[in-house]
């Protein structure tokens, strides 16, 4: 790891920097000035936002991270390669918007709550343009253009909060709160292109039609892996929506908002990495990923440890502080467990692309599938028995067992120990 790998790290690090303090905002103004209940539908939504946009992007960020990072010396190719990925994104994307317009109503019915489905409503814009930005901001990360890629996370929260903060201000119904998500992507999306464009990177040129069959093939057989990935941030939420009430899942989320925070220290590490390892790959260098890997540990898990410490030391009486709230500042127990299955995968999880990046999309669909099995299975399980602690422990557990999933499936695909 060189000495650009630290600094790209230090500027995403940067990014989660605003990003933690955005999302904390975030939730103290929704959870002061709304109540629990407010906040619960709000998760909701969110979650349902996650799984959607997941679905409009399909495998194409995943194509477009792998092709940029191996031809990141070629403009022209470059620049093919991010037009046909961004156009068959923003067509599957459409379809998306429109099943998820006409559905909104029984989404609502799922979740037994009407904000829920006028919630749905207000974030269609963002969804369309999350799709398209994820790939462009995937494509930074394959030409390891970290700084701005830092940037371009950092400025979305940014723009959320601003929103939410007017729309609090003008007091406008709750129902209209998730319009929020929506400006903060529809801004971003300009703002990507123009960075793009300036840096030669966007244009159509003669090799983006070449491009359409790669990207269906790599993306279609990955086409549910970002699905995946993110229903394993939201499963437990989902879940918990079903069994309990808003006020049980706005506690919850509030908590499990701080651990997602603590897991975006590892989304900076792992972003920086991919690059690296479709490098190794094209260079045959595949077996110094394992050294990567104990790097990693040595520092990244002791760091990790620590953050999670203090943050739970800390998070009662910050809540309460920031918020006025004890039902929010109760939920220090789902913190606690949720950080410590965090803490323990974080000296693998960098890594989890590794299969996508050496060309193999169904083995990394495949990966991601048994994480959010596992986490599924045991979400239903204990659940109903222990409420929301059987909800962090299941996820707790889904985390570590991350662990087993990528070293079977490397050393069984690949041949390569990590």
């Amino acid at each position: 790891m060189d000495r650009r790998f630290g600094r790209d790290v230090f500027w995403n690090l940067a990014s989660i920097g605003v990003l933690g303090v955005s999302g904390v905002a975030l939730n103290v103004i929704i959870g002061r000035w709304y109540g629990t209940a407010v906040f619960g539908v709000f998760s909701q939504v969110l979650s349902v936002y996650y799984i959607l946009s997941q679905l409009s992007v399909g495998g194409f960020i995943f194509s477009a991270l792998k092709y940029t990072a191996d031809h990141a010396d070629d403009k022209a190719e470059v620049g093919g390669i991010i037009f046909s990925a961004a156009l068959i994104t923003a067509t599957f994307a459409s379809a998306v918007c429109a099943l998820t317009w006409a559905g909104s109503g029984l989404i609502g019915s799922f979740f037994g709550s009407d904000g829920v489905a006028r919630g749905i409503l207000w974030m269609l814009p963002g969804l369309w343009c999350f799709a398209v930005n994820k790939v462009l901001l995937f494509s930074l990360n394959g030409l390891r253009h970290m700084r701005f890629f830092a940037l371009g996370n950092a400025l979305r929260f940014v723009l959320i909060l601003l929103v939410l903060i007017l729309l609090s201000i003008a007091r406008v119904d709750s129902g209209m709160l998730p319009v929020c998500i929506s400006a903060g992507e529809v801004v971003l999306l300009p703002v990507l292109l123009f960075y793009l464009a300036y840096n030669g990177f966007l244009h159509f040129g003669k090799t983006w039609k070449k491009w359409i069959r790669p990207h269906l093939d790599f993306g279609l057989r990955s086409f549910f892996t970002g699905l995946l990935m993110d229903m394993n941030f939201t499963t437990d939420i989902v879940i918990l929506g079903y069994f309990a009430d808003d006020r049980t899942v706005g506690v919850y989320s509030f908590a499990a908002m701080f651990a997602g925070g603590m897991y975006q220290f590892i989304f900076a590490v792992q972003s920086n990495m991919n690059p690296i390892l479709s490098r190794l790959k094209i260079e045959g260098r595949e077996s110094e990923v394992r050294g990567l890997v104990r790097k990693n540990a040595l520092w990244f898990c002791p760091a990790m440890a620590a953050m999670s410490t203090v943050g739970v030391l800390f998070f009662p009486w910050v809540t309460l502080w920031v918020t006025g709230n004890a039902e929010l500042a109760s939920g220090w127990p789902y913190l606690a467990i949720l950080t410590a299955g965090v803490t323990i995968a974080s000296s693998y999880l960098p890594f989890g692309y590794l299969l996508n990046q050496w060309g193999h999309p169904v083995w990394f669909m495949v990966y991601s599938g048994l994480l959010l099995g596992t986490n599924v299975l045991l979400n239903i399980l204990l659940v109903p028995l222990w409420g929301g602690v059987g909800s962090a422990v299941a996820t707790a557990m889904a985390f570590m067992l991350a662990i087993v999933y990528l070293k079977t499936l490397t050393r069984y695909v690949t041949g390569t120990s990590i």
